[in-house]
């Protein structure tokens, strides 16, 4: 009798040995879908804003240089928005020279001439392609409650230029 009874003995540990392999099967591949929906859910969304990002670049000039809208000249846009404290918007672009005025008419600038390459006054990050510095305008606005400035720079033509928004 004893030889039936350690048989049924090794067949329920098979048995139980079995269903805790089958629960830890079920739990990994819940676990390893849980993370993947953890890690892929943000990765994806990530990539979706950085894939559509540039179609917020026409808006973000506007906002930097106040006006409603753009002339419709405005083309090549490239814009750097990285700070995560403060507010900082850098975005490089081509215009015509006669909208240069309506590109500048949301804000009292003042200007001075400046040299350098024009990347190199961008506040965020180096965007749009090099060109030789000529006019720098510059404001310091006072709706800006913390303090902060919006300056742009442009070539002796008035056809490239690199705008910076920077609000505390």
């Amino acid at each position: 009798m004893p030889v039936p009874l350690a048989g049924a003995r090794q067949a329920g540990k098979r048995q139980y040995v079995g269903m805790r392999v089958s629960f830890l099967r079920g739990r990994f591949s819940s676990s390893a879908i849980v993370i993947a929906l953890v890690v892929g859910l943000p990765c994806a969304y990530l990539y979706h804003l950085i894939a559509t990002d540039d179609r917020k670049d026409p808006a973000r000039v506007a906002f930097i240089m106040n006006i409603k809208e753009l002339p419709r000249s405005v083309r090549d846009i490239e814009c750097s928005a990285t700070a995560v404290t403060d507010l900082i918007v850098t975005c490089a672009f081509r215009i015509d020279p006669d909208d240069f005025q309506s590109l500048v008419s949301g804000w009292q600038f003042t200007s001075n001439r400046v040299s350098g390459d024009g990347r190199d006054y961008g506040t965020d990050a180096k965007v749009g392609p090099s060109f030789d510095a000529a006019l720098r305008y510059s404001v310091y606005p006072e709706s800006f409650k913390s303090g902060g400035r919006v300056d742009l720079v442009t070539n002796r033509d008035q056809t490239l230029v690199v705008a910076n928004r920077y609000e505390e």
